[in-house]
């Protein structure tokens, strides 16, 4: 969820600056040379990899973005999409979360129809209004899709006085949904960036469950707990889900933290350092015998602030420490093991601003290094983003210009208790971004990733979708496919979302990708899905 930017008040009124900067949502330049800590995994002599038809699922002349797919393992053929989609030309139009379905494995699309909210849609000037953010869609194995979403309560100018997490259900492959279910509600935590996934696993004794993760920023200003990743189930089919919504749901993550110290190095008494680690961005997998992996990243952040003048003034902002972290659970989600996946501040500097980071280079669109997950069989593979230039660099608030990003992957073949080198997916020369990873894996440890990636612009700013796989289990990787056929031009809009996605369910080397596109405008954003052709 994208939220704009505000200033902290004073050493205990930061919370909110934090909230609309940490949602999905002066430092030296932190710039690391290529080297050996960057070893790629790409391999030769594979088949040829080739995609199809690259296809804007429901072309129009509003803006779409933030896109999720979903294929039934009930019917490969039946394939659902869902996404952003603004119900006007601009703001303040509402946001709602539309979806289209495909019969016939992604030929063709039709547009369904939009989710409910719990109210109705925004209005600029009235009250009681609400918008949709972050769609993610999953399906269990008898073809049902459950679609999770946030339900934003806008305040008249725009706003938002409270987030609550959605989850609607179709049973008929995603021609309609149902209305949704409360899973968090805003007055209880203060939830943002969720995530859903279904076991469905045959040998799992926890399948047909439907699991929900989140952030829970209700505690971002509170010392010794900050925000932590939250965890639901549902045993019924989505029908409901434990804890209620009325209760916090359970800790899968460590908790985070916020201190307040004075610099007395600056200004006695008046100039102060703010801590704030905070968890952000949790992607589910599910275990042959249900165990349950999230992968997320856990980011602590410190902002220094002057406050002799009537306002306070923003001196600068470092980060500290960023690790992609796995939490596992085999016993439905009840309790959670932790482990590191990666230390993107080993060795020094930090590769990573967390969620608070914008593209070095206009149109200064957000990017991060929330991570994404898969499993297969005894493995479990997880992929990032991570930046060899972190350069404190407001653009439109208090974050971090990020540059020479690379998509990161690594595994674990003992359930998590230790992992591998990560190595390096994207197989360019260039110092240009790759970004919004997204992969999917499957039986016999076939991996797919795709991402965004600027490789083919000198100036690294138009972007395509490119492809890796791997079919042994992720120790090599394939040469980097190009999966869209035109380039997108993100001028001058300034978001384009916070991820793309990818999914599959008919065989281990046919998957569907769908993104972000602007290959036909500069005015909005497209979905576009393309699906890799048998080899």
């Amino acid at each position: 969820m994208l939220m704009p930017h505000a200033p902290a008040a004073s050493p205990t009124d930061s919370k909110q600056g934090a909230l609309e900067r940490f949602r999905s949502s002066g430092v030296e330049s932190q710039d690391l040379s290529s080297g050996a800590f960057y070893p790629t995994g790409t391999s030769s002599g594979s088949p040829p990899i080739t995609w199809g038809a690259n296809i804007n699922v429901f072309p129009s002349s509003f803006e779409q973005d933030e896109p999720t797919i979903a294929v039934s393992p009930a019917n490969p053929n039946i394939t659902v999409v869902g996404h952003h989609e603004r119900q006007g030309p601009a703001f303040p139009a509402p946001i709602l979360c539309a979806f289209e379905a495909s019969s016939n494995g992604g030929g063709t699309w039709t547009r369904f129809g939009v989710t409910t909210l719990e109210g109705p849609p925004f209005v600029f000037g009235q009250a009681g209004g609400h918008s949709c953010s972050d769609a993610v869609l999953a399906a269990d194995s008898l073809g049902n899709f459950y679609y999770s979403y946030l339900d934003l309560f806008r305040t008249p100018d725009g706003g938002v006085s409270q987030v609550d997490v959605l989850v609607a259900k179709s049973t008929d492959g995603g021609q309609s949904f149902s209305a949704p279910i409360v899973v968090s509600v805003g007055t209880v935590e203060d939830p943002d960036k969720q995530w859903i996934e279904v076991d469905r696993n045959p040998g799992s004794p926890f399948l047909g469950n439907v699991y929900v993760t989140d952030t829970d920023f209700s505690g971002i200003e509170t010392p010794g707990v900050g925000a932590v990743i939250r965890f639901r189930e549902s045993t019924n089919g989505g029908a409901t889900f434990q804890p209620a919504a009325s209760q916090v749901g359970v800790r899968v993550s460590d908790f985070g933290d916020f201190q307040v110290m004075p610099r007395r190095d600056i200004c006695p008494n008046k100039c102060f350092d703010f801590l704030f680690r905070y968890m952000q961005g949790s992607s589910i997998s599910i275990g042959p015998k249900g165990e349950i992996y999230v992968i997320y990243s856990d980011n602590t952040e410190v902002e220094t602030f002057d406050f002799r003048g009537s306002t306070p003034t923003f001196l600068d902002a470092r980060m500290v420490a960023a690790k992609i972290m796995m939490a596992k659970s085999t016993n439905g989600g009840s309790s959670w093991s932790r482990s590191v996946v990666r230390d993107m501040c080993s060795p020094a500097p930090c590769r990573s601003a967390g969620t608070d980071a914008h593209v070095a280079n206009a149109p200064y669109f957000r990017v991060g290094s929330n991570p994404t997950a898969s499993a297969s069989g005894g493995l479990v593979f997880a992929a990032w983003a991570e930046y060899r230039s972190v350069t404190f660099a407001p653009v439109g608030g208090r974050d971090f210009a990020v540059s020479n990003g690379d998509i990161f992957f690594a595994r674990t073949t003992d359930g998590g208790a230790t992992w591998q080198p990560a190595i390096k997916v994207n197989d360019d020369t260039t110092t240009n971004d790759q970004f919004f990873p997204a992969m999917v894996a499957r039986q016999g440890g076939v991996v797919h990733i795709v991402w965004l990636d600027r490789r083919l612009d000198s100036n690294n700013v138009k972007y395509d979708v490119f492809y890796s796989s791997s079919d042994d289990g992720g120790v090599t990787f394939s040469a980097n496919v190009r999966v869209t056929t035109a380039s997108s031009n993100p001028q001058p809009v300034g978001f384009i979302g916070d991820y793309i996605d990818l999914d599959g369910a008919s065989g281990p080397f046919q998957v569907q990708a769908v993104w972000t596109d602007r290959r036909d405008t500069t005015t909005r954003n497209d979905v576009y899905t393309a699906k890799r052709l048998p080899t």
